[in-house]
């Protein structure tokens, strides 16, 4: 018995569902996004703090979960970052429905429901799709892991330093304030 094959779902197709911003959409075939309250409420502080800062500084535009990402080969494939930017010298002219050039910096939350090697599958991915920087944070261990295209990975904890390097410059702050306090 073979199983049932679900029906290709385009790019546009995504666009025009009311719950469309819960979906990536993987060689034509919806995926949900689980995320749980904790990730939510730190991709939300994430967003928060990168945004308040590239405003600014004026350095480009910060952007939440609900902003398609349409850069990879397969044309059937959009991705949802928990947070993006892109520098202001790389922003798009007019205003697409999707994101169609690489963010400087992708981030990503783990949220329970996020297997091992889907996460680092999806990391592989932006950082092979011209995504320089990616951070991927960590609620419940308070850590960020910090991917670089060069191939170079650190593990910080809520003690140590966070920076946007050479792709988000200036910005700084302590790791544990990406996350809520502990009680």
């Amino acid at each position: 018995m073979t199983a049932p094959s679900h029906p290709r779902v385009s790019p546009e197709a995504l666009l025009e569902m009311k719950d469309g911003p819960s979906y990536e959409l993987l060689d034509g075939q919806l995926v949900e996004r689980e995320v749980s309250r904790l990730s939510s409420k730190v991709g939300l502080r994430i967003g928060r703090l990168l945004a308040a800062f590239v405003d600014e500084h004026r350095l480009g535009d910060a952007y939440e979960s609900e902003l398609g990402i349409r850069i990879f080969p397969d044309s059937d494939r959009t991705r949802r970052a928990d947070v993006s930017f892109v520098s202001q010298k790389r922003l798009p002219v007019g205003d697409s429905s999707f994101l169609r050039i690489p963010p400087d910096l992708v981030v990503e939350v783990v949220s329970p429901t996020n297997g091992a090697w889907q996460l680092r599958a999806k990391v592989d991915e932006w950082l092979a799709n011209g995504v320089p920087l990616v951070w991927v944070a960590f609620p419940t261990a308070r850590e960020v892991h910090v991917y670089r295209a060069s191939g170079h990975h650190s593990i910080l904890t809520a003690a140590d330093e966070i920076t946007g390097e050479d792709v988000v410059p200036g910005f700084a702050c302590k790791v544990a304030e990406f996350f809520p306090a502990q009680d």
